[in-house]
Formats: structure tokens, sequence, C-alpha cells
């Protein structure tokens, strides 16, 4: 079994989540059923922006693509199938499935941080959340 330290200091899921977003904005953008603008992609989403970047980008709100400049630098690669693997490690094999068998468990009931979720996230296991009253 890992440490709870050790997803939190992979890099993996970053990955991962960014190549999956870039995927995700992409497909949206072509599934739309009307582009005034011409737009089919992230990459012409930047284009867009950069060629009227006095409408698209005002400051001092929106004034550089970064973010999307990075995801679209993302590639569907090596790199991602092993970072896949790596969450698929940390998340199933040594975190969630090792801790059921250990200790007999069905589930597991965690308090609700920002970090509770992350475990299930990488292993690609639902979660559910409920607020109790105390």
């Amino acid at each position: 079994m890992q440490t709870f330290e050790e997803p939190l200091t992979s890099k993996a899921e970053q990955l991962v989540g960014t190549v999956d977003f870039k995927i995700d904005v992409n497909k949206y953008i072509s599934e739309l059923v009307e582009v005034p603008t011409g737009v089919k992609a992230l990459a012409d989403l930047i284009e867009f922006n950069k060629t009227r970047a006095d409408q698209e980008l005002p400051a001092p709100f929106y004034t550089d693509q970064s973010q999307f400049i990075e995801l679209e630098a993302a590639q569907v690669d090596d790199a991602y199938f092993a970072a896949l693997a790596k969450d698929f490690n940390l998340g199933r094999t040594r975190g969630i499935d090792t801790t059921l068998a250990q200790f007999n468990l069905d589930a597991i009931i965690l308090p609700t941080d920002a970090l509770a979720p992350l475990p299930a996230a990488i292993a690609g296991y639902p979660t559910y959340f409920s607020h109790f009253a105390m």
C-alpha cells in the first residue's frame, strides 16, 4: 500500500487531465451546430482570439491565452499512456483496491475535504458525496 502523499506529488493526473480536457474542448467545439466564427477546434479558437485580441482578450481580464496554448500543446502520446498507467497503479492497484482487500471493505468513507476524491478520481472510480448534519 502507498502513502497518501504519493498521489499528491505525482504529476501524472495533471498530464492526464490536461490531455483529456483538450480532447473534450475539441469535441465540444466540433459538435456545435452553428459557429459563425468558423472555429472548429481549440487551435482555431486561439487564432481567432489572437486576430481579434482587442475584442476577445480585453485587459485586465483575459490578456493572454497561456492556458489554451498549454492545452493545445498536450498530446495523446506515450507520456499520456504512461501517466494513465501510473494513475491506475496509484489509484487502483496500490490504492483503493489494496485498501478494500486489506481491510475486507466494501466501501471507503472519507471526510469531504478537497483531497478526499483524489484516489477515486485517478483510479477512475465513482464517488458519492453527501452532507450530514451534525
